[in-house]
């Protein structure tokens, strides 16, 4: 997926390294203040509009170091998304694997909910495997090491791809806190914003009323939407 991204962000300048420390409201929109978590360098940015795309309680929080006040509906929509953590595993092959279709879905219930082979997808040359763990199985080892993580895992694997796991494999351990998001947001965003936009959207946001967590399809349609929304009010903020 993040090849998308960075394809549609080509032609933009974008800032890395970039920690936003807070926002503040000034008479014509929005000054930024940011430090470069490299050089440690403070930067400070107007802005008419802002669009928040982070997951919610990392919004949240810097709306609190902004001091930045929200009505007490908005306080209540935002605080009541819940998210779920996942443990990630990258292991590299010294084999191709044989996954049909390349990916298998639930493999081991309530331990690994999904392996990808990268190599079937396109997104990798040397043979590899995705993993995503569990989220009940990852909330209950996230703070483990990665050597006590992957030791629990390996047999696993083992079984599912016999003698072509090795256990001295090339492996990451990546660790989301925010995976999954659930008691969405029954909109495709939301501007907290008081006389200029500051727009909050993302997976935590669905206009499915039955859709109880999140996938990749919310955060894209949040995105368009809140990005229609910014496009049809921007006559009015010049």
């Amino acid at each position: 997926m993040n090849q998308l991204a960075k394809r549609l962000a080509h032609p933009l300048k974008v800032e890395y390294s970039t920690l936003v420390e807070t926002i503040s409201a000034v008479e014509q929109g929005y000054i930024v203040q940011t430090k470069n978590t490299n050089t440690h360098k403070n930067h400070s940015y107007f802005a008419k509009s802002i669009l928040m795309t982070c997951p919610i309680p990392q919004s949240l929080s810097i709306l609190h170091t902004s001091h930045y006040v929200i009505t007490a509906q908005d306080r209540i929509l935002l605080e009541k998304v819940k998210y779920t953590r996942c443990i990630g595993i990258l292991a590299l092959l010294s084999d191709p694997s044989i996954l049909p279709d390349g990916y298998l879905s639930q493999p081991v219930p309530g331990v690994i909910s999904w392996i990808g082979d990268n190599k079937q997808k396109g997104i990798c040359e040397s043979p590899s495997l995705t993993l995503h763990l569990d989220s009940e199985w990852s909330n209950t080892h996230y703070d483990k090491n990665d050597a006590m993580i992957w030791e629990l895992i390996l047999p696993y694997l083992t079984k599912l791809f016999g003698n072509s796991i090795d256990p001295n494999l090339t492996h990451q351990i990546k660790r989301w806190r925010f995976a999954q998001a659930y008691d969405l947001i029954e909109a495709p965003y939301l501007d907290i914003g008081k006389s200029y936009p500051l727009v909050i959207c993302g997976d935590a946001f669905s206009s499915i009323n039955t859709e109880k967590r999140s996938k990749v399809e919310n955060a894209a349609l949040s995105g368009m939407a809140a990005a229609d929304y910014l496009l049809d009010i921007r006559g009015r903020l010049c």
